[in-house]
């Protein structure tokens, strides 16, 4: 068994012992939009989105009182690029990405923002 699979089953172990510290989170893939100029009309592209278990490490108020962050913790495993998506939504609520994201090449540290 190779370091990487036991540091990935290692990975799933552990978010599945955390109950229900972990929690369900959809990531949204950004949608792609290209132009036909035979209709002069904007079509939209496909859109697949992603089911995730994540750990929220930190919850801060930003500074304008109305926006809210969080830190989330998911493994980046079945995930080809963390690019193509643009928010999660958690709790029926739409976050979006804030454009650090921290890969480790086995699970990734984001940080969401949410206005309102």
């Amino acid at each position: 068994m190779s370091y990487t699979s036991l540091i990935d089953s290692s990975l799933s172990l552990a978010f599945n012992q955390l109950k229900d510290l972990a929690k369900d989170m959809l990531l949204v893939r950004k949608t792609d939009k290209s132009f036909d100029f035979s209709t002069i009309a904007m079509s939209k592209g496909k859109t697949a989105n992603h089911d995730i278990k994540a750990v929220i490490l930190d919850t801060k108020k930003g500074a304008n009182r109305n926006t809210k962050r969080r830190q989330i913790l998911f493994k980046s495993r079945n995930i080809d690029d963390i690019t193509v998506y643009d928010s999660v939504i958690y709790n029926d609520e739409t976050w979006k990405f804030n454009p650090l994201i921290v890969d480790s090449g086995f699970t990734y540290l984001a940080e969401i923002l949410k206005e309102g």
